[in-house]
């Protein structure tokens, strides 16, 4: 490359291009980017604008340090903050990953899409903000009563307020002899090594220690720990353990929706992130035929519980592990309850604002690369989900193909972004995420189009993957490119332990994708200008099969297991499809 005075510039390493990056820093953000509360970086293609404004084609100002571009630094946070100015760098000599929207409609008012693509990057990095109540708390006509009149305060706010300490007798697993000290200390000790780093369970500590305090403050995450383990190798949970799971979740979140009790309230939403995560596989495992967890319910007690305990300053935190804790665990309940939310339909019951706060672990300098990802598989979920939402009251077709055009430039956007962590070890679950979410998109776009252009359908009020039957060339080979990448994953989870113990969000993302995979292969199969797909069909179908015979060994036979049902899915629709590739034919 030549600058203005024709001489050749040096390229820099991608080493040199992050310290750049991490330079042009700016000491104070322009007005964009403090309007809406994000960071704000100088552009690599134009110095006299921000990342985000040279995106956006908007004016900036800025002002930034003045300090040695090579000055080093091992923050962590390189690869999340930096990192997005040596990705666009590079997008600057490679093909979109973005297609062209499917249908030509009348042109979009360009201010406006400048404000969608403003508003769907915004968010808050304030690591702090759970740590001390807000001011909409402080100015809260609650309060104001509560100081200035406090013997005239309704018993209920006063309780709300100035919760008492929860009494109770310890009452676990334990104590009522349903598990020994030494095989409950085995089966944490297990799930410790399994699950501890991703919900941040304490490292400095013995099992037989952290097990003598969670007895105390939450025997909810003992059972739940207990309960996961085992049913990672059996079909069904023991009759006493099953009934105790089910006795105190209803005892803890009486104790914390009900009591308002503060104490042991982090072991209880590490719990309910637990409960929330893998609800499907835990049914399957209670033996009480009546119960049925629910991911969006959880999550949604999760959720609320988490934000009264910090808008009423019970979330205390002495040091940055703890912050850390506490952050990362809002995030798995904000990602959870979005991702059901999307495969439900149902709505999500904290705002945007709320969501944004996600980006606050990334503002700590013990957040790891695991951060960055949560980060980004939210994001990319709220942007699906926000189109999913938009198209409930879709009039008409050019209405659709603006909220189509919208979302794939927001993806497009997020991709940009987010790339960089593609390259980075088990990245995998970012890449499965975007690809789901991509399908969700184009099916939504066709089951949308196909009811508003009138078409006389049973789907159109009992939608099924018949919409595909009807969707045109272009959203079938997108869907097919995402669906096939998603489930050629299966290929990097050789360990069938390690698949088991992934997140029923993750099996259900498998599942549906292979399904779609196997009905758009045999739309394929009808149609014309599918040669490339076609292509692929020995290997789609090598990969499919794959996937059944993943599901079927962490099943164990048992017909009431997630996985076997998700296999017998499979099986189903490879047979009336392709059945010389099923192996039930």
């Amino acid at each position: 490359m030549n600058n203005s005075n024709g001489t050749k510039k040096r390229k820099h390493t991608p080493s040199e291009t992050r310290k750049l990056a991490q330079a042009s820093r700016i000491l104070k953000a322009c007005d964009n980017c403090r309007k809406q509360k994000t960071r704000c970086f100088r552009s690599p293609e134009n110095p006299n604008s921000c990342v985000r404004c040279h995106a956006l084609n908007k004016s900036c100002s800025f002002e930034t340090f003045n300090f040695d571009p090579y000055f080093t630094d091992n923050n962590k946070l390189d690869l999340i903050y930096n990192g997005i100015n040596e990705v666009l760098g590079l997008l600057k000599n490679t093909p979109t990953m973005v297609a062209t929207p499917i249908s030509n409609s009348s042109s979009i008012n360009s201010q406006q899409q400048e404000n969608e693509k403003e508003d769907s990057n915004e968010f808050v990095d304030d690591s702090t903000q759970f740590q001390s109540p807000p001011s909409s708390f402080i100015t809260s006509p609650f309060l104001i009563i509560s100081n200035s009149v406090p013997e005239s305060v309704p018993s209920p706010i006063h309780k709300l307020l100035n919760p008492s300490k929860y009494h109770s007798e310890p009452n676990d697993v334990i104590s009522l002899s349903i598990l020994s000290e030494s095989d409950a200390i085995t089966l944490m000790d297990e799930f410790r090594r399994d699950f501890g780093k991703w919900i941040s369970l304490p490292i400095y500590i013995s099992t037989k220690d952290w097990i003598d305090e969670i007895r105390i403050k939450s025997s909810l995450l003992l059972t739940t720990g207990c309960c996961i383990t085992i049913g990672k190798t059996t079909s069904s949970l023991p009759v006493e353990l099953s009934n105790k799971l089910i006795q105190d979740m209803n005892e803890c979140i009486l104790k914390y929706s009900f009591y308002h009790r503060k104490d042991g309230i982090i072991e209880f939403l590490q719990a309910m992130v637990l409960l929330s995560t893998y609800s499907i596989s835990i049914s399957s495992l209670v033996l009480d035929s009546e119960a049925n967890l629910d991911s969006w319910t959880l999550s949604q007690i999760g959720l609320s519980t988490f934000i009264s305990s910090s808008t009423f300053g019970h979330l205390k935190a002495t040091n940055d592990d703890i912050t850390l804790t506490q952050l990362r665990i809002y995030n798995h309940l904000c990602l959870t309850h979005l991702f059901y939310c999307m495969i439900s339909g149902r709505m999500c019951i904290i705002d945007e604002i709320r969501i944004n706060q996600c980006y606050g672990t990334l503002s700590l300098l013990n957040a790891t690369n695991f951060d960055g990802r949560m980060v980004a598989e939210i994001n990319m979920i709220l942007i699906t989900y926000t189109f999913i939402q938009l198209n409930n009251n879709v009039q008409d077709l050019s209405e659709l193909d603006h909220n189509l055009m919208n979302v794939l430039e927001e993806t497009k956007l997020w991709y940009q972004q987010w790339e960089y962590l593609f390259s980075q070890p088990t990245i995998q679950f970012v890449e499965l995420n975007y690809h789901f979410c991509t399908i969700l998109i184009y099916y939504g776009y066709e089951y949308h189009k196909s009811k508003i252009t009138g078409r006389k359908v049973e789907f159109l009020s009992n939608a099924s993957l018949n919409v595909l039957n009807y969707a045109n060339e272009f959203s079938l080979i997108e869907m097919f490119n995402h669906a096939y990448s998603l489930v050629k994953e299966i290929n990097n989870l050789e360990d069938d332990i390690g698949f088991s113990y992934l997140s029923d969000q993750i099996h259900f993302c498998f599942y549906f994708a292979a399904l779609c995979l196997i009905k758009i292969l045999y739309q394929c199969t009808t149609g014309k200008g599918y040669s490339e797909q076609l292509s692929e069909k020995e290997n789609v179908m090598e990969v499919v099969n794959t996937l059944v015979d993943k599901f079927s060994t962490i099943s164990r036979g048992d017909s009431n297991n997630a996985a076997f049902k998700y296999k017998s899915g499979i099986e189903q629709i490879l047979q009336s499809h392709f059945p010389e590739y099923s192996d039930s034919s």
